[in-house]
């Protein structure tokens, strides 16, 4: 899937005048920095108030999981692990539902990570 948007991102910019192209690279740049700190946000977030009301961060593992598996940069990736451990830790049992779903996601961040060293 990651695959095909880079592919699809390529076959824009080759399509586009110089100009076009540095503004295709910067929206992609822009939107992978949103994503980044929208996540550390949540982790904040889920450090202060997971103990009071798991459930809503509990909910969100599997987007902050689709996060993980949709992006190729290390940043987000990295953001997201440490949010994800952050919700697990701080959530306890709750988040017990939502493990069949995270492990391969984490399992899989890191097989691509150490595939690319």
């Amino acid at each position: 899937n990651n695959e095909i948007n880079n592919n699809e991102m390529n076959d824009q910019i080759n399509n586009k005048t110089d100009d076009d192209q540095e503004m295709i690279i910067y929206e992609n740049s822009e939107s992978e920095i949103t994503k980044h700190v929208a996540i550390l946000s949540l982790d904040v977030l889920a450090q202060h108030f997971c103990v009071i009301d798991p459930t809503p961060f509990v909910q969100i593992l599997t987007v902050i999981g689709s996060a993980i598996s949709n992006s190729t940069n290390p940043n987000v990736i990295a953001s997201a692990m440490l949010c994800i451990a952050t919700i697990m830790s701080e959530s306890g049992l709750h988040c017990l539902t939502q493990l069949p779903t995270i492990i391969p996601q984490l399992l899989d961040a890191m097989e691509k990570i150490i595939s690319s060293v």
